[in-house]
Parts: C-alpha cells; structure tokens; sequence
C-alpha cells in the first residue's frame, strides 16, 4: 500500500465497495496522505510494517485483527 496503486487501489476499495475498515501493509511505510484521504473518505485506516513475502511475518499481523 506504500505505491501510488496501492493507494488507488484502498481508495478504490472505499468509494466503490464500501469498505470501512482497511489495514494497510508496507515494507517502507505508507504515505500520510493515503492514509489522510481515505480516512476523509470514512474509513478507519490500520497500518502495519510488513513483507507480505515472509510468511511468518504476514500470519503474525493477520492474527493480530480482530475477529468482530
């Protein structure tokens, strides 16, 4: 999510699916601005560092969301 794509894509996902909660995974973090806008746009935006090509690192930040 840390790319142009990846922000158009969350955005995307907010404005024509209707998502309201996001988590956001970036090896190099993600811009504020993304994150700015898509929180104008009424989502909650979570943020997490991760390479989602290590698998261990990916299971441990999906663990971590809550099931509600």
């Amino acid at each position: 999510a840390s790319g142009t794509l990846g922000g158009l894509v969350a955005e995307r996902l907010v404005t024509e699916h209707g998502a309201g909660h996001l988590l956001l995974l970036s090896r190099r973090g993600v811009d504020a601005a993304v994150v700015g806008r898509l929180t104008e746009l009424g989502a909650s935006v979570r943020v997490a560092a991760c390479d989602v090509a290590d698998r261990d690192a990916l299971a441990e930040v999906l663990a971590e969301i809550p099931a509600a």
